[in-house]
């Protein structure tokens, strides 16, 4: 199964169509937004199950239902949606991604599913250029976020910019 992603425009970055193969792995499948009837109420129902009022109040209308510049991902497993992930361009660095929503329903945290969504996204980033992902995340979520990088030999880089905050950043190229 392939899919198509549109053509985003972001000031400083341009990244053409291309066609992606579906990623599987651990019985976990990555598909594109564009194969989802119906991403708002999946994307609902997986935030429901996630004690993080951000996440509810993050995603609306202009991440699932228009395009506007972003990858829109879905991780599926046993025929189940159970995560996502939204990355947008960085409206600050133009060699920059932001990772702007991973997020795995409860159930389903800890069975590698996060880790597989990002291996998609950082393939991408690759197949694109892009030299960084930054992300917002929170003191419980650094550890995911550093073991990642460490397994897979990334560089990575964060600060403390709040309590119980960090700005986090994966860099992909020199």
């Amino acid at each position: 199964m392939t899919a198509q992603i549109t053509t985003h425009e972001y000031e400083c970055h341009t990244y053409t169509p291309a066609t992606f193969s579906v990623t599987e792995s651990s019985k976990v499948t990555v598909v594109p937004k564009e194969s989802v009837s119906d991403p708002y109420t999946i994307v609902k129902k997986i935030n429901s199950t996630i004690d993080w009022e951000e996440y509810d109040s993050g995603i609306n209308s202009r991440y699932v239902e228009e395009d506007n510049g972003v990858i829109f991902e879905f991780a599926k497993k046993s025929g189940k949606y159970v995560g996502y992930a939204i990355v947008r361009g960085d409206r600050h660095d133009c060699d920059a991604v932001v990772l702007a929503f991973i997020a795995v329903e409860k159930g389903y945290q800890g069975q590698k599913v996060g880790s597989q969504l990002l291996d998609s996204t950082i393939k991408k980033m690759h197949i694109h250029s892009f030299k960084k992902i930054n992300l917002d995340c929170n003191t419980n979520n650094l550890k995911f976020y550093e073991s990642y990088a460490l397994k897979n030999h990334l560089s990575f880089s964060y600060d403390q910019v709040g309590p119980n905050r960090y700005d986090f950043t994966y860099i992909l190229a020199k």
